[in-house]
């Protein structure tokens, strides 16, 4: 005997989201493996998916082949500032968010970040409530 269904169809593979899909993606970039390592550490959470990198060259590879919603990026790193990065998403129309992290304590810095669009500045050594807080 078969018994009618009258809720709600059950989700198909064809209109399920995929987790990777509904997740939030974080790219953190550093030269230092070390504090990449605690970054992700501090914002893991079910709902994000972060990534890393410390290179300004492996950070361009990576945005040539997918989007991000938030990148941390140093502004000192081995190839080039992260400024390079800054520019490269003014120019390609990309709307990642920024949070920029550096050792110096220039005003040079933090004002070429903020006209290229970063959301956020912030002086190492930071906090781990800065960085909670400052990615959202």
């Amino acid at each position: 005997m078969v018994i009618p269904w009258e809720g709600a169809s059950f989700p198909t593979d064809a209109n399920r989201r995929t987790s990777a899909e509904s997740l939030t993606r974080i790219l953190v970039v550093d030269d230092e493996p070390s504090l990449r390592r605690s970054v992700g550490a501090l914002l893991q959470s079910s709902d994000r998916l972060i990534e890393d990198c410390g290179s300004v060259a492996e950070t361009l590879a990576r945005l040539n082949t997918r989007s991000y919603d938030l990148l941390i990026l140093d502004f000192r790193l081995p190839d080039a500032s992260g400024l390079a990065v800054m520019d490269w998403l003014l120019s390609n129309d990309r709307r990642e968010s920024v949070i920029m992290i550096s050792g110096e304590q220039s005003m040079e810095a933090a004002i070429g970040a903020r006209r290229r669009g970063a959301d956020d500045f912030l002086i190492k050594p930071y906090g781990a409530d800065q960085i909670r807080r400052a990615a959202g």
